[in-house]
């Protein structure tokens, strides 16, 4: 009886001894799992520091615990088979992480030195627009940008990041071109040196002409809370501190033109302002100025272009005088007429033998979907015509016209007078033709002959399409439409392009004359408390506790 007692005892103790040893072997393989990767979460996580050395150490109190547990079983299981195959792992995965780590430098590297540069992002957040690379290649002299900001504690100003990620742009193309953060708070007296009072604010300086160009956040003093920190706003600081000069636009007002529609009272533009595309000059550096002929009388000699919009009203016989002797003085015009143009409007370039319809062009081949009245010009179509000469639509791939006229001349273009050199710029395709019955759209005998139709040109001229008389070069684009640039359309396709790339032809601004960057949509991910927390959890939990179960299956199997 005492020989079973101590028989059953010292069964129950080896029992205990072997569970022991089991939950030895687990939190070893637990701990040294954690461990590994606590360690790699420390080095390169900054912002999870603070948890990863919290896995650090409950890592080692599992470790220790092993110890405690069973002494013996650790040291087996270090040294034995189950210790070489978690050796042999050990290594794989650390050779594993090594070769990532390599891979991303060097793509890093690559990266850097322009060799290798793919932007996934879905906005193309890092990709910067080809006239603002065009315009930082040709920078030949030193720029030096302070950013006066003050510093975020928690590191994770999404202002401070994004001012970052475009200027690193910029000084990777342009070697004369670096950038320092400057706390206002920190050092006032600096910040007041360069007349920063209100803050985030950006300042561009020509170290060699001492020429400074402050870019300033509209928030409140002291505010973080600044969106006006663009690339458009940078490239228009660069241009102004490297000295260009400022060139005048003339809008012509008082014939029903859109016109600035934000108010103190409206701060939303309405969609058919013209609050976008002028803008869009200013941008492009230069001083937009309204122009009515009635008061004013005169085109002034300051003028670069003036530039016509969608007038409602027809002119006075004073004003198309002021207009066409404009012209013969080598003036320059962008004219965006619709079809319903007043008629003066359209007259005011008969000397020249252009002729513009009062109906729209139809396209059944290159529309917007279900608006046969409203067409695309497509650059893989062929729908753009540009040379080096009139570089306008070189680089532009769509353009669309809410509702255009068509543009002729009054004699066959191949009979025109040296004295006018004619470029189609945009055109519909064959399959388009002018719709006299909008509201019956069909081609039938009624409609002129099919196109394909120009609804954008481009003329240099020195004299009148009849020779009988000759005036300095003047420069004139005619488009079709004034509504493809309405705010409502402004920022689709390349619309603003085709718009502004017209105005730097007319100004010879040569070097702007390219794709400029598209506004960057706000993407919102709207989550409820539990949703959060469960992708912040899940994110952190599962993937590695389903590692660690595959594990323990695996070595359940083959113990």
């Amino acid at each position: 009886m005492e020989e079973e007692f101590t028989e059953n005892k010292a069964n129950d103790f080896y029992s205990v001894i072997r569970v022991a040893g089991l939950w030895s072997n687990v939190a070893t393989i637990l701990g040294l799992i954690i461990l590994f990767f606590s360690i790699i979460l420390f080095f390169l996580v900054s912002g999870l520091r603070n948890l990863s050395l919290g896995l650090i150490i409950f890592s080692i109190f599992l470790l220790l615990l092993a110890i405690v547990l069973s002494p013996k079983s650790v040291i087996g299981f270090l040294v034995g088979r189950q210790g070489r195959y978690g050796t042999n792992a050990l290594i794989i995965t650390s050779v594993f992480f090594f070769i990532l780590i390599l891979v991303n430098v060097l793509f890093y590297r690559l990266s850097q030195d322009g060799v290798l540069r793919q932007d996934l992002t879905a906005t193309r957040t890092f990709t910067l627009s080809p006239q603002s690379i065009q315009i930082l290649e040709n920078i030949d002299t030193a720029i030096d940008v302070t950013i006066f900001m003050v510093p975020d504690p928690s590191g994770t100003d999404p202002n401070r990041q994004q001012v970052v990620d475009l200027l690193d742009e910029f000084v990777r193309i342009s070697a004369n071109l670096k950038y320092e953060f400057v706390d206002p708070e920190m050092k006032p007296e600096f910040a007041q040196s360069y007349g920063i009072n209100q803050y985030p604010a950006i300042v561009f300086e020509n170290i060699s002409e001492g020429v400074k160009e402050s870019i300033n956040c509209s928030a409140t003093p002291g505010s973080q809370l600044c969106l006006n920190f663009s690339e458009e706003d940078f490239i228009s600081s660069l241009l102004i501190s490297t000295g260009q000069e400022k060139k005048v636009v003339y809008i012509l007002t008082g014939h029903g033109e859109p016109s600035i529609t934000t108010t103190i009272n409206n701060l939303q533009p309405t969609q058919d302002g013209f609050d976008y595309a002028i803008e869009g000059l200013e941008k492009d550096n230069y001083i937009v100025t309204p122009i009515n002929l009635i008061q004013d009388n005169k085109i002034p000699d300051n003028a670069a272009a003036l530039v016509i919009s969608g007038p409602k009203d027809d002119l006075t016989n004073s004003e198309y005088e002021i207009i066409n002797n404009y012209i013969k003085s080598g003036g320059r015009i962008l004219a965006m007429l619709d079809p319903e143009s007043p008629e003066l409007f359209k007259n005011l370039f008969i000397d020249w033998g252009i002729i513009l319809s009062s109906h729209s062009v139809a396209d059944s081949v290159s529309h917007i979907p279900n608006e046969l009245l409203t067409p695309l010009i497509q650059k893989a179509n062929g729908q753009f015509d540009s040379d080096s000469s009139v570089p306008i639509t070189k680089d532009l791939d769509t353009v669309y016209f809410p509702g255009v006229s068509s543009i002729t001349t009054s004699i066959p273009i191949f009979d025109i007078t040296p004295n006018i050199q004619f470029k189609t710029i945009a055109k519909t395709t064959p399959a388009s033709w002018v719709e006299t019955d909008s509201s019956n759209i069909s081609l039938d005998d009624k409609d002129m002959f099919p196109g394909p139709f120009p609804v954008g040109i481009a003329i240099e001229t020195v004299g009148t399409i009849d020779e009988l008389s000759t005036h300095e070069l003047a420069k004139l684009i005619i488009i079709g439409d004034s509504d493809y640039i309405a705010n409502y359309h402004y920022n689709f396709n390349d619309n603003k392009d085709l718009f502004l790339n017209s105005v730097n032809w007319l100004t010879e601004d040569y070097d702007l004359i390219s794709i400029r960057s598209k506004p960057i949509g706000i993407r919102y991910l709207v989550l409820n408390k539990r949703e959060k927390d469960f992708m912040k959890w899940s994110s952190w939990l599962f993937p590695p506790f389903i590692m660690l179960f595959i594990g323990g299956v695996v070595w359940w199997r083959r113990r």
